[in-house]
């Protein structure tokens, strides 16, 4: 059986009520057979950790990313001291994961180079290019569903909810979306959460996924890099149908979705969400959606799968 020891930087994280996905990942990666995680409070050598010569060292996210930056970000130090030395001592191979910051791809990039035995893991499909001339093996680990996600209250307090940034630069389905909603004469019932950097507040993780449950549609959509982002799964898994575009990660979200496509305006979206309102089968969608998410789209399979991958291309 392969001994793999997984670091994630969800201890320096946690408690800053901003990211619970790196937590939850690493809790799902430990439950798996011969996998040992450890996520700290503060950067760490990861020398002594690795004392037991583990098969493989996944390390998730290794750098500062904008929910901890450090004073100089984004040219922050790793959160790993002696990520080179492992592999050079013992010959212990390494995957690293490139995480959801978008400025250290060069630095993952050395680390693949001066490590023989290495490979990326990759959150989006739209990673892959900036990895993939650099001979070494590329894991897809994308967002997955958590069992604690899961509600389906019968009772619905709101119409939608919309929750996130809506900048245009970022999010620019989900900024038409909010036009939508705006600016558009409709009497829809808008739970309006703003994204925690941009107001603090603690509703995440399990607090989101509650708050989720209790309106009818949820707005999704991907990011400015086309990504498969949390919502398109955790909002079905909590009970409310998604809205947005389909992601070329998830086509087969599709018919999952209140779909938001090229070309519609504001009138057309209000329109959409409409008809999903008032649709007699609405409560059968929802549980098809979230069936859909479960059996399609959990993170504890993604991780047993590349699991499984790494012990393949790297031992």
């Amino acid at each position: 059986m392969m001994q793999m020891l997984y670091l994630s930087g969800a201890g320096i994280y946690e408690g800053k009520l901003k990211e619970v996905n790196n937590t939850y990942r690493a809790r799902i990666f430990g439950s798996i057979p011969g996998v040992t995680t450890a996520y700290p409070a503060e950067p760490i050598d990861v020398r002594p950790l690795a004392a037991a010569k583990p098969d493989v060292v996944f390390i998730s996210d290794p750098w500062h990313n904008f929910w901890d930056p450090c004073d100089t970000y984004p040219d922050c130090p790793s959160l790993y001291e002696g990520i080179e030395d492992l592999a050079d001592a013992g010959g212990t191979a390494i995957v690293i994961e490139s995480g959801d910051s978008q400025f250290y791809y060069e630095e993952t990039l050395r680390l693949l180079s001066h490590i023989p035995r290495s490979g990326v893991a990759i959150r989006s499909e739209t990673h892959r290019f900036r990895f993939e001339s650099r001979n070494r093996p590329i894991f897809y680990l994308p967002h997955g569903t958590y069992k604690e996600m899961q509600h389906l209250p019968l009772e619905k307090n709101h119409d939608v909810l919309f929750s996130g940034s809506e900048h245009p630069d970022s999010y620019p389905v989900r900024a038409r979306i909010a036009t939508a909603l705006r600016s558009t004469e409709n009497n829809f019932n808008v739970d309006w959460l703003p994204h925690p950097s941009d107001s603090p507040h603690d509703v995440i993780g399990l607090h989101f996924w509650n708050r989720a449950s209790f309106s009818r549609l949820g707005v999704a959509g991907t990011n400015a890099y086309k990504c498969l982002t949390m919502r398109y799964l955790e909002l079905p898994a909590a009970g409310a149908l998604a809205i947005g575009d389909v992601p070329s990660e998830a086509p087969c979200l599709e018919e999952h979705l209140v779909v938001v496509r090229d070309g519609m305006g504001p009138f057309e979206i209000r329109d959409a969400i409409s008809d999903a309102l008032h649709d007699p089968n609405y409560f059968e969608r929802v549980r098809k959606a979230q069936e859909h998410v479960y059996a399609h789209h959990s993170f504890k399979d993604h991780a047993m799968r590349v699991c499984k991958e790494i012990e393949k291309e790297l031992l």
